[in-house]
């Protein structure tokens, strides 16, 4: 477009009030704003203000800054370039007020630190954590930024903050469909309490006008999110929801738990994003009202995290003591041979991929090691050790063209990395042909008069030796802290005497389990 055609371009609504910038003349400007639909003109001299507007003292300074920004940008800009003019002026007009108040930089960083904590607050924990008190500091500033900044640059103006507030809006409405899913299921328990139903209801319908302010960031959306915040207090529903908690009769995941034989991770876990992704859409509301309409007094949101960390604590209780519960256990072994035979058509470590699988679904706080082999014999080709085997093995033995060994380790949940390490290495330590196999050292002693002499290898509940001619394929469940679940294995070489004995027989796989 030539500057001629520019001549009539207007760059309008700077902060809350609307620039009137006419660039056909860069001497001639005017400024405007509009409250509550009524006018108020301040320009040149030449104009009155309307009769009967009360103008408060923060909005009378605010035009006039503004205005004198116009007045002296038009004297240090006289006769330039008309595009030059209008990319000047709009710096001009961000610095002066970036220089009292929030930078874009600031706001950059508000909005990441708000996605961070919308991507992660479906989780009771993420919702309680230390570090997420101080951050609801940066959804409150999110929305202090859209009351003061409304429209700070034109639309068709690239901006990093609008680009950002964009996927911010993307994140919220991720977080609001996993968020009503729970919802969903908490209505089910709590017809009976009318109330409640209906704030559980209008969480979804404030997070809806919370998207529409980051989208519009008008005066409309933000009269419209007030409504709802104003008409459903975020502090009152977090109160109402923690106190259905408290009670055995009305918390959900009580109840479904409770009518559960075996427990498992599904129901609680269903119950637990539920109950923490509305604290967290609440606590997101209550911050971002805060921004916008408080002055960022973060007392009621700060409310809501107490009560947060209250239904934390006994979220944690119940899952410590479902967790407890050991009919998994039966269960889970009377259902192993029946598996193995109707499997029989997969290999080893699809087999025990299988099991890793169910045994990953109960709700308990036991880890698992698990070991599939081809059909053999013992202890020609494997031995093992366990002192707790009534308890803690289950064996399956030739069926479905295979062996499977199940052992539960009670600790290994409880161990730290360097405990994982050392496991790790006593395998290590006996690669290099360190075990004997000899006429006189059958493989059905080894772990008793070579492994257990030694004090280190006291401490495990569980050592397996197999030959790695039968195929065997370890692997592990419910024990995330480690890549080997709850202790290690290796492939191990041992020396074999007479050397005229089978090559094969050197090596072995070998398994370490914490009690």
């Amino acid at each position: 477009m030539s500057d001629d055609g520019m001549e009539n371009l207007l760059v309008s609504e700077v902060i809350e009030s609307k620039v009137i910038f006419s660039l056909g003349d860069v001497h001639s400007a005017s400024l405007e704003t509009e409250k509550d639909g009524r006018g108020i003109r301040v320009g040149n001299g030449d104009d009155e203000e309307d009769e009967g507007v009360d103008v408060n003292e923060d909005r009378k300074k605010e035009i006039d800054d503004t205005q004198k920004a116009v007045d002296e940008f038009d004297k240090e800009n006289e006769g330039k370039q008309l595009t030059q003019t209008i990319v000047e002026f709009t710096t001009k007009i961000k610095a002066k007020k970036e220089e009292s108040g929030i930078t874009t930089k600031d706001v950059l960083n508000y909005i990441d630190a708000t996605m961070d904590i919308v991507k992660g607050s479906c989780k009771i924990g993420a919702v309680v954590a230390p570090e997420f008190a101080p951050i609801i500091l940066a959804v409150a500033g999110v929305a202090a930024f859209v009351q003061a900044f409304l429209k700070l640059v034109p639309d068709d103006t690239p901006d990093p903050v609008d680009e950002k507030l964009k996927e911010l809006e993307k994140s919220l409405i991720e977080l609001e469909k996993k968020a009503n899913a729970g919802f969903a299921d908490l209505k089910v328990f709590v017809t009976e309490i009318e109330f409640t139903v209906e704030a559980l209801s209008e969480v979804s319908t404030q997070m809806r006008f919370l998207r529409d302010v980051l989208k519009r960031r008008s005066p409309e959306s933000i009269e419209c999110f007030k409504d709802a915040y104003e008409l459903n207090c975020p502090l009152l529903q977090a109160y109402n929801l923690s106190s259905l908690l408290d009670q055995k009769s009305t918390n959900p995941l009580r109840m479904d738990m409770d009518n559960e034989k075996v427990k498992t991770k599904a129901t609680f876990e269903k119950w637990e994003n539920a109950i923490g992704g509305a604290l967290s859409q609440l606590i997101l509301i209550e911050a971002f009202g805060s921004g916008l309409f408080k002055k960022k007094n973060m007392f009621n949101a700060e409310r809501i995290l107490e009560r947060s960390k209250t239904v934390a604590d006994l979220l944690k209780y119940l899952r410590q003591k479902y967790e407890k519960d050991e009919k998994y256990w039966d269960e889970f072994k009377g259902s192993l041979d029946n598996y193995a035979t109707t499997h029989a058509h997969l290999d080893n470590g699809q087999k025990a991929k299988g099991i890793a699988a169910k045994l990953d679904t109960y709700l308990t706080s036991d880890s698992f090691h698990i070991c599939v082999f081809n059909e053999t014999h013992w202890p020609e080709d494997f031995t093992y050790h366990c002192p707790n085997e009534k308890t803690q093995l289950i064996r399956c033995l030739n069926k479905g063209k295979c062996n499977i060994y199940v052992y539960r380790s009670r600790t290994g949940n409880q161990k730290e990395q360097e405990d994982f390490i050392r496991a790790r290495d006593e395998i290590e330590k006996h690669r290099p042909e360190k075990l004997k196999l000899t006429p006189t050292a059958p493989l059905s002693q080894m772990i008793k008069t070579q492994l257990l002499t030694q004090e280190s290898m006291k401490e495990y509940g569980f050592i397996l030796i197999v030959e790695e001619g039968r195929n065997p394929f370890p692997e592990y469940a419910n024990c995330p802290k480690y890549v080997k679940g709850p202790g290690s294995w290796q492939l191990v070489y041992l020396d074999v005497q007479p050397a005229h004995l089978k090559e094969s027989l050197r090596k072995k796989t070998m398994m370490l389990s914490f009690p």
